[in-house]
């Protein structure tokens, strides 16, 4: 029996090393799916080891000019250099695990259920209430992964296929994301041949697609919620993009530049006073961030798949044009670990001279892009720490940068009734980060109270041009307006109330049982979660004459 075991060891001497490069690959990838989510990114100590995490392979995706011209978009074309910058960082470090030698070793086998797994993780999170990205996000990559690894060729109910399948659609009942199940159609309609087994997937997809209304929404919430609002989503998101075409304003910044190119407020998501935190399109996405340099980048993709896989060229469009599920860096993470192997495999050009840099100076590259990472980082996280113990002053002198630190001194000094010297860092937040609506409104208040009437109608009306339908801000604004346009005041008070009933008892001298934050209603914090901060409840300045 031992002769035998070691014969197999002999035979197969990487075993073990392949068994422990995987339990390595395993946990760090489990780490990353929770410490980097929006949630857990926005305390300092989940924060600085998701850095650490990102520094471990970058060795690998260093040698890319791919990676220095993301690098150099960022920092010198971006509109917020200080948060594209990090962005940026963060998330090709994480998607370098998928570049790392542990990874690209390990079976296909292997990898499926390495993805499947986290996946089914986090659809526990959000079954219980605990989502670690936007509800559902990561499955819109199960269809992905499915027509990667399970391509349809002659028989598309071949047993394999329809095992696939059969967990694919279980799964993407689970998720209120249409643009999935669709996405996982694709695939397969993509490789009939004949028009019995168009008509049988047809009417199949239709069935699972209306039945999915049963356990999520209803058809007409959801043509209110996804399908009216997505053409005025898009079109805002093209404004963006037709305004910097080439560079794009900035990878991962798209929630905090989208106020200025909005093309509606009332009818841009399923309430009234939606935040946006993506385009709910892959193209138009990596158009309004990152320019024609990321588009080109995403269609060498494109083409990519369409040569090797077409069955996942559909799904991966499909959902590209319906879904963004490109946002966060987890989910470009889970990109990387699809798609990276496949790519060095088929694909030798990605190694061609071109795309990598003389050999001679990739340890060079190495250690510069180690040095940006530790550089950004090292404020980054220490500002934070900073940050949540409430010491602003300090968080701001390690991150001078960050508009979110500037604005909370001026809270601060708001509530001694340093009106003075709020301004000064109302006015610094603005100038970092201009297209939110919140530091603006907390402008307004300020110069009212000092009876600075024109610069408090001018930041009021900024305030409701960027909040959209924010219900607090129209309630604060008929305050202001109250000397000088009675009626229009009126008014303002009149939509206030409406959106948002909860401020009546503002009217009866009342705090509110659960008071709005400056995501603009109950238990929303999408304004703070656009800096990967933890939301905090900061009080509606409402004034009192």
């Amino acid at each position: 029996m031992a002769l035998c075991m070691l014969e197999e060891k002999i035979k197969n001497p990487t075993n073990s090393n392949s068994k422990l490069g995987f339990l390595l690959i395993a946990v760090g990838s489990l780490v990353i799916l929770f410490f980097s989510s929006t949630y857990f990114m926005s305390y300092w100590w989940a924060h600085a080891l998701t850095s650490v995490l990102a520094c471990l392979f970058l060795k690998k995706i260093s040698k890319y000019y791919i990676s220095w011209i993301l690098i150099a978009n960022a920092f010198f074309f971006s509109n917020q250099p200080r948060f594209s910058l990090e962005f940026t960082l963060v998330t090709l470090g994480l998607s370098a695990w998928a570049f790392s030698d542990q990874y690209l070793k390990i079976s296909k086998k292997q990898k499926i259920i390495l993805i499947l797994s986290l996946i089914g993780i986090s659809l526990v999170c959000t079954a219980i209430g605990k989502s670690l990205n936007e509800n559902n996000s990561l499955l819109a990559w199960v269809a992905v992964l499915i027509s990667l690894y399970f391509p349809i060729k002659e028989n598309i109910f071949e047993k394999k296929n329809l095992i696939a399948s059969s967990i694919a659609t279980v799964l993407v009942l689970f998720s209120s994301k249409k643009s999935v199940i669709l996405g996982f159609f694709a695939q397969y309609l993509s490789a009939v041949r004949s028009i019995k087994s168009f008509l049988i997937l047809t009417i199949s997809a239709l069935a699972i697609f209306l039945g999915s209304f049963l356990f999520q929404d209803d058809i007409k919430l959801f043509y209110n919620k996804s399908i009216s609002p997505r053409l005025i989503i898009w079109q805002s998101t093209a404004n963006g993009f037709i305004h910097k075409p080439l560079t794009g304003n900035g990878f991962g910044i798209f929630p905090m530049e989208i106020n200025t190119y909005r093309e509606s407020v009332r009818k841009i998501g399923g309430k009234l006073n939606e935040h946006l935190n993506h385009a709910h399109n892959n193209l138009l996405q990596v158009a309004f961030e990152q320019g024609l340099v990321g588009l080109s980048l995403y269609l060498l993709l494109f083409i990519f798949l369409f040569t090797h896989h077409r069955s996942c060229f559909w799904a991966f469009l499909t959902l590209s044009l319906l879904d963004a599920n490109l946002v966060y860096s987890t989910q470009y993470f889970f990109a990387a670990l699809i798609f990276v192997p496949s790519i060095l495999e088929k694909d030798a050009l990605f190694d061609k001279k071109f795309f990598v840099l003389p050999h001679k100076y990739q340890n060079f590259a190495h250690y510069i892009l180690l040095l940006i990472c530790l550089v950004t980082f090292s404020f980054s996280v220490v500002g934070h720490y900073y940050y949540e113990k409430k010491d602003y002053a300090t968080a701001i002198k390690f991150d001078p940068k960050h508009s979110l630190y500037q604005f909370f001194v001026g809270v601060e000094n708001f509530k001694k009734g340093d009106y003075e010297e709020a301004i000064d860092h109302f006015e610094n937040s603005v100038a970092l980060s201009k297209n939110h609506g919140f530091q603006q409104g907390f402008l307004a208040v300020t110069y009212h109270l000092l009876h600075k009437r024109k610069q408090a109608l001018k930041w009021v009306s900024e305030s409701i041009r960027l909040a959209g339908d924010e219900a607090q801000w129209k309630y604060i604004a008929h305050f202001i307006y109250k000397a000088t346009d009675p009626e229009y005041a009126k008014q303002l008070k009149f939509e206030a109330l409406t959106i948002n009933p909860v401020l009546k008892y503002y009217e009866k001298g009342l705090v509110p049982p659960k008071q709005a934050s400056i995501g603009g209603f109950a238990g929303s914090n999408n304004w703070v979660n656009s800096y990967q901060r933890r939301g905090e409840q900061v009080f509606i300045p409402i004034p009192r004459r």
